[in-house]
C-alpha cells in the first residue's frame, strides 16, 4: 500500500489480492471451527464465514485481473487490455452475484439443522470462476508473455495454474480447503515477485 516504486494501480491490486487472501483463509478457519456449533455466535459465524470465503473466491480472481490488466497497460504499453479480461471482470462480478443470490435460494450450499454446511445442487457453478476466469487470463498471459519480464510470467503462471489444479482436486476432495490455501499461497507469492521484478 505505502510503496512507491509500483504504480498506483498496481498497489491497490496487489493490496486487494492480499487482503482478500488474508480473509478468505481466516473466515475459511472460522467456519471449520464453529461448524455444528448450535448456539447464536455459532449459527451466525457459519453463515457469515461461508458466505465471505465463496464471496471473496470470486473477489480474488477480480483483483488479479486488475493486476494483469495495470501489467498489460503500464508495463506492456497496451492501450486497451484485451476483451477477455473484461470478461473475466463480468465473470467475477456474477459469480459474486450468484453467492448472493444463493443466500436465499440454497443452490451453492445450504445447512442443516446441526449448523453444519452442505453442498447445494448447484454447486459446482461456484467453482466456473475459479477455474474458467484464470484460464481465460492465464490464455491472456500466454499470448502476451513477451511483454513480460520473465520473473513476473513465472509469477503469473504459477497465480493461474496452481489454484485452478487445487480447484479442480476440491471437487473430489471434500472437506479440506486446498483451493483456498493455494490461493493465499500464490498471491502472496506474486507480491514477492513483483518486487524481485523492481529490485
Amino acid at each position: 500500500i505505502v510503496s512507491r516504486a509500483l504504480s498506483k494501480r498496481r498497489r491497490l491490486a496487489l493490496s486487494a489480492m492480499e487482503i482478500t487472501g488474508m480473509l478468505l483463509i481466516t473466515f475459511d478457519r472460522m467456519a471449520y471451527i464453529y461448524s455444528g456449533d448450535t448456539s447464536r455466535t455459532g449459527f451466525i459465524m457459519v453463515r457469515v464465514s461461508n458466505f465471505i470465503v465463496f464471496f471473496m473466491t470470486s473477489m480474488i480472481v477480480y483483483a488479479f485481473n486488475m493486476y494483469l490488466t495495470d501489467l498489460l497497460t503500464e508495463e506492456g504499453k497496451m492501450e486497451e487490455p484485451p476483451k477477455r479480461l473484461k470478461v473475466v471482470n463480468v465473470m467475477a462480478i456474477l459469480g459474486m452475484l450468484l453467492i448472493v443470490i444463493s443466500q436465499f435460494t440454497g443452490i451453492i450450499y445450504t445447512f442443516d439443522e446441526m449448523n453444519r454446511y452442505h453442498r447445494g445442487s448447484g454447486f459446482l457453478l461456484c467453482y466456473v470462476m475459479p477455474i474458467l476466469g484464470p484460464l481465460i487470463q492465464l490464455s491472456v498471459a500466454i499470448q502476451f508473455r513477451k511483454k513480460f519480464s520473465r520473473i513476473i510470467y513465472i509469477s503469473l503462471l504459477l497465480y493461474l495454474i496452481v489454484p485452478m489444479v487445487a480447484s479442480i482436486i476440491q471437487i473430489f476432495a471434500y472437506g479440506i480447503s486446498l483451493t483456498n490455501m493455494m490461493i493465499v499461497l500464490v498471491s502472496l507469492s506474486t507480491y514477492i515477485f513483483a518486487f524481485l521484478d523492481i529490485n
